[in-house]
Protein backbone atom coordinates (compact mmCIF):
# COMPACT_ATOMS: atom_id res chain seq x y z
CA UNK A 1 0.00 0.00 0.00
CA UNK A 2 1.24 3.50 -1.00
CA UNK A 3 1.34 6.05 1.82
CA UNK A 4 0.92 9.69 0.64
CA UNK A 5 3.35 12.02 2.63
CA UNK A 6 1.13 14.50 5.38
CA UNK A 7 2.79 17.86 3.78
CA UNK A 8 1.40 21.00 5.35
CA UNK A 9 0.48 23.18 2.05
CA UNK A 10 1.85 26.77 4.13
CA UNK A 11 5.21 27.35 3.70
CA UNK A 12 5.71 29.83 6.85
CA UNK A 13 3.34 32.75 8.35
CA UNK A 14 3.96 36.09 8.70
CA UNK A 15 0.73 37.24 11.26
CA UNK A 16 -2.43 36.21 9.40
CA UNK A 17 -0.31 36.10 5.75
CA UNK A 18 0.36 32.39 5.24
CA UNK A 19 2.61 31.51 2.39
CA UNK A 20 1.81 28.07 0.27
CA UNK A 21 4.29 25.72 -1.72
CA UNK A 22 2.30 26.46 -4.78
CA UNK A 23 2.60 30.23 -4.91
CA UNK A 24 6.96 29.72 -3.72
CA UNK A 25 6.63 27.31 -6.96
CA UNK A 26 4.63 29.47 -9.67
CA UNK A 27 7.03 32.86 -7.94
CA UNK A 28 10.15 30.71 -8.74
CA UNK A 29 9.03 29.27 -12.01
CA UNK A 30 8.30 32.95 -13.01
CA UNK A 31 11.59 34.13 -11.75
CA UNK A 32 13.43 31.82 -13.48
CA UNK A 33 11.96 31.42 -16.76
CA UNK A 34 12.61 35.95 -16.60
CA UNK A 35 16.23 35.70 -14.86
CA UNK A 36 17.07 33.13 -17.92
CA UNK A 37 14.96 34.86 -20.78
CA UNK A 38 17.44 38.03 -19.37
CA UNK A 39 20.46 35.61 -20.22
CA UNK A 40 19.49 34.73 -24.00
CA UNK A 41 18.62 38.18 -24.49
CA UNK A 42 22.17 39.15 -23.08
CA UNK A 43 23.47 36.42 -25.52
CA UNK A 44 21.71 37.43 -28.62
CA UNK A 45 20.43 33.94 -28.46
CA UNK A 46 16.88 35.49 -28.42
CA UNK A 47 14.54 37.15 -30.93
CA UNK A 48 12.71 39.25 -28.57
CA UNK A 49 13.56 42.51 -26.65
CA UNK A 50 14.12 42.77 -23.08
CA UNK A 51 11.17 45.16 -23.07
CA UNK A 52 9.33 42.49 -25.31
CA UNK A 53 10.15 39.86 -21.99
CA UNK A 54 8.61 41.46 -19.82
CA UNK A 55 5.37 42.00 -21.84
CA UNK A 56 5.27 38.59 -22.45
CA UNK A 57 5.92 37.62 -18.04
CA UNK A 58 3.03 39.85 -17.36
CA UNK A 59 0.64 37.99 -20.28
CA UNK A 60 2.32 34.65 -18.29
CA UNK A 61 1.48 35.44 -15.30
CA UNK A 62 -2.00 36.81 -16.02
CA UNK A 63 -2.91 33.65 -18.39
CA UNK A 64 -1.80 31.20 -15.44
CA UNK A 65 -3.69 32.94 -12.56
CA UNK A 66 -7.06 33.59 -14.44
CA UNK A 67 -6.82 30.38 -16.38
CA UNK A 68 -6.00 28.26 -13.37
CA UNK A 69 -8.57 30.19 -11.00
CA UNK A 70 -11.00 29.93 -14.29
CA UNK A 71 -10.44 26.48 -15.38
CA UNK A 72 -11.12 25.22 -11.67
CA UNK A 73 -14.01 27.03 -11.18
CA UNK A 74 -15.24 25.01 -14.59
CA UNK A 75 -13.69 21.99 -14.67
CA UNK A 76 -14.12 20.62 -10.65
CA UNK A 77 -17.22 23.20 -9.06
CA UNK A 78 -19.09 24.85 -12.02
CA UNK A 79 -22.28 23.96 -9.63
CA UNK A 80 -20.97 25.57 -6.37
CA UNK A 81 -19.82 28.79 -8.48
CA UNK A 82 -23.28 29.51 -10.41
CA UNK A 83 -24.80 29.28 -6.65
CA UNK A 84 -21.92 31.24 -5.26
CA UNK A 85 -20.46 33.49 -8.11
CA UNK A 86 -18.04 36.05 -5.65
CA UNK A 87 -16.77 33.16 -4.00
CA UNK A 88 -15.04 32.75 -7.59
CA UNK A 89 -12.87 35.95 -6.60
CA UNK A 90 -12.15 34.44 -2.86
CA UNK A 91 -8.25 32.98 -4.31
CA UNK A 92 -6.87 32.30 -0.81
CA UNK A 93 -9.25 29.51 -0.27
CA UNK A 94 -7.30 27.54 -3.05
CA UNK A 95 -8.10 26.37 -6.51
CA UNK A 96 -6.25 26.22 -9.04
CA UNK A 97 -6.37 23.89 -11.80
CA UNK A 98 -2.94 23.35 -14.24
CA UNK A 99 -4.83 22.47 -17.61
CA UNK A 100 -7.05 25.58 -16.91
CA UNK A 101 -3.60 27.91 -16.46
CA UNK A 102 -1.79 26.32 -19.63
CA UNK A 103 -5.19 27.36 -22.16
CA UNK A 104 -4.63 30.49 -20.13
CA UNK A 105 -1.56 30.97 -21.20
CA UNK A 106 -1.84 29.72 -24.65
CA UNK A 107 -5.08 32.30 -24.46
CA UNK A 108 -2.68 35.19 -23.10
CA UNK A 109 0.18 34.80 -26.24
CA UNK A 110 -2.06 34.16 -29.18
CA UNK A 111 -3.11 37.77 -27.72
CA UNK A 112 0.26 38.42 -27.51
CA UNK A 113 0.57 37.78 -31.31
CA UNK A 114 -2.05 39.31 -32.19
CA UNK A 115 -2.28 42.49 -30.56
CA UNK A 116 1.45 43.49 -30.73
CA UNK A 117 4.95 42.38 -33.00
CA UNK A 118 4.83 38.73 -32.04
CA UNK A 119 4.49 36.18 -34.06
CA UNK A 120 2.41 33.68 -33.06
CA UNK A 121 4.81 31.11 -33.36
CA UNK A 122 7.59 33.15 -31.72
CA UNK A 123 5.50 33.82 -28.56
CA UNK A 124 4.60 30.32 -28.39
CA UNK A 125 8.20 29.66 -28.30
CA UNK A 126 9.41 32.17 -25.59
CA UNK A 127 6.91 30.46 -23.61
CA UNK A 128 7.33 26.47 -24.05
CA UNK A 129 11.27 27.10 -23.66
CA UNK A 130 10.58 28.37 -20.12
CA UNK A 131 7.35 25.68 -19.39
CA UNK A 132 9.89 23.06 -19.08
CA UNK A 133 12.08 24.59 -16.68
CA UNK A 134 8.93 26.06 -14.55
CA UNK A 135 7.79 22.42 -14.45
CA UNK A 136 10.94 20.76 -13.53
CA UNK A 137 11.70 23.67 -10.69
CA UNK A 138 8.17 22.49 -9.22
CA UNK A 139 8.59 18.80 -9.63
CA UNK A 140 12.05 18.75 -8.28
CA UNK A 141 11.16 20.79 -5.19
CA UNK A 142 8.06 19.15 -4.61
CA UNK A 143 10.17 15.46 -4.78
CA UNK A 144 12.52 16.58 -2.38
CA UNK A 145 9.67 18.08 0.03
CA UNK A 146 7.87 14.56 -0.13
CA UNK A 147 11.01 12.48 0.30
CA UNK A 148 12.00 14.91 3.34
CA UNK A 149 8.44 14.28 4.75
CA UNK A 150 8.45 10.11 4.32
CA UNK A 151 11.69 9.92 6.32
CA UNK A 152 11.23 12.33 9.22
Amino acid sequence: MLTHPNIDPIAFSIGPLSVRWYGLMYLAGFAIGWWLGLKRISRGQSPITRQQLDDLLFLIVLGVILGGRLGYVLFYKPDYYLSHPLEIFAIWQGGMSFHGGLLGVMASMTFAALAGPFSLRMSFDVFFSFAFIFLSVTIRVMRSAMTASVHS
